[in-house]
């Protein structure tokens, strides 16, 4: 997840990954999570590098599950990798209120996998 690139997998989302293989595909979504999780350089866990040069700080595997659980509890028929920045920066700033180190780690690691804003994203 630190590297998909390791697997012959793209680590950045690009306008080609809707026609990508579904598993190849995964790679931005496993690089996002480990990055919004675990962070770019962590100490004693490999470096993930960035599509953006950025330092992104994780903020554990648990709020990231949180995070992201509450992102598919808003999932309609339709879903990608868009939806999905929007979605888990709404969950973000639903289940940490008054807190936006959960909802700019969030972001931060989208940005780092190159999905990019979108219209109607929340702010914190």
């Amino acid at each position: 997840m630190y590297n998909p690139s390791l697997k012959g997998h793209p680590n950045c989302y690009s306008s080609s990954i809707p026609s990508t293989e579904v598993h190849a595909a995964a790679g931005p979504g496993n690089h996002w999570f480990y990055l919004a999780a675990v962070g770019s350089n962590a100490s004693g866990q490999p470096a993930s590098p960035t599509c953006n040069g950025s330092t992104v700080t994780g903020i554990g595997i648990q709020k990231t599950i949180k995070i992201l659980y509450g992102a598919m509890l808003l999932k309609t028929s339709s879903s990608s990798y868009l939806k999905y920045r929007l979605w888990t920066l709404q969950a973000a700033k639903s289940q940490y209120p008054g807190s936006c180190v959960e909802f700019n780690a969030i972001k931060a690691a989208w940005t780092a996998v190159s999905v990019p804003v979108q219209s109607g994203e929340p702010t914190c």
